[in-house]
């Protein structure tokens, strides 16, 4: 795990937890050493089992270790209904080809030639997705639940079709005042291994995720305003969370970034997971056009 202190950004001071995988998340958040401000309040340790969805701080990093059974047959179930559904709704040819840096997911899903961000290449294009794991606390378990179920049925078909695909959860956070901003990222997913719906089924669609254990992550992190422990920062939303990642690709080269918004910001309800599913794509096309025109801009 890499942290990074005093780096700039506009006029915060951001603090940076870049960790090289998911297990080495794991490892950062197993212990309670953790910054002094937050020694008696600890959410991780003390969020109710209504907020979290689960009982302890143990419980749930058990259930990350260890992959979670709770549940898993019927989300294969939801997750293999919405695959059927892409397939049918979004007809994809196998043999479609374009010149390409990275694709517009929901145009290239559409077929719609002009999918992809022009630059030639003769390699297989990589896809970098980083999904926004900062949500507020109204956001429902379903609407995480279908959030993760959609995600995870773009990569596949991305990689059905021929993409190589990155996937990391990160979240950005900041003070009141945007004083201080906290990063932190996990790869969950990285081009050369494939995807493992087991693996990623609690990082994905469950709370305790964020609320468990990317909190333990921020109650370790050197932060120094204390209005953190009351609400554990404020959640960046799209147009900042881009404009971030956008200066942390320079900082990584980390090449195109297609970005997932928070369930809320991409018009999840968690009812009807077809409509769900209909919206994510409506947001993400025109939000890849967005950062498609920030690109050309530059």
């Amino acid at each position: 795990m890499t942290k990074e202190k005093d780096n700039q950004f506009h006029n915060s001071t951001v603090y940076i937890g870049s960790f090289d995988s998911l297990e080495d998340f794991l490892f950062y958040v197993r212990d309670e050493n953790v910054n002094s401000m937050f020694a008696n309040i600890m959410s991780s340790k003390n969020g109710s089992y209504n907020f979290t969805g689960t009982n302890s701080y143990q419980e749930a990093w058990n259930l990350c270790r260890y992959t979670m059974d709770e549940g898993f047959s019927q989300f294969l179930e939801k997750f293999d209904f919405l695959n059927y559904y892409i397939d049918t709704q979004y007809k994809i040819e196998n043999n479609y080809s374009v010149s390409g840096f990275a694709p517009s997911i929901p145009r290239y899903l559409l077929n719609i030639p002009t999918s992809m961000y022009y630059h030639v290449t003769k390699d297989i294009p990589t896809v970098n997705i980083y999904m926004n794991y900062a949500y507020s606390a109204s956001v429902s378990k379903k609407a995480v639940e279908h959030r993760g179920i959609i995600v995870l049925n773009l990569i596949q078909h991305l990689e059905k079709s021929g993409y190589k695909v990155n996937f990391y959860g990160f979240d950005l956070s900041h003070s009141r005042f945007y004083s201080e901003l906290l990063f932190m990222e996990v790869p969950l997913k990285k081009e050369y291994e494939q995807l493992n719906l087991k693996t990623l089924y609690f990082p994905l669609v469950h709370p305790s995720f964020l609320r468990r254990l990317f909190f333990r992550a921020e109650e370790k992190m050197p932060l120094t305003l204390k209005e953190w422990v009351d609400g554990y920062g404020f959640p960046s939303n799209y147009k900042e969370s881009v404009e971030f990642l956008e200066y942390y690709k320079k900082l990584k080269n980390a090449g195109q970034v297609i970005y997932i918004s928070s369930p809320d910001e991409l018009g999840i309800k968690g009812d009807d997971l077809r409509k769900d599913c209909n919206e994510v794509i409506s947001k993400l096309n025109s939000q890849c056009l967005d950062i498609g025109k920030q690109k050309i801009k530059r």
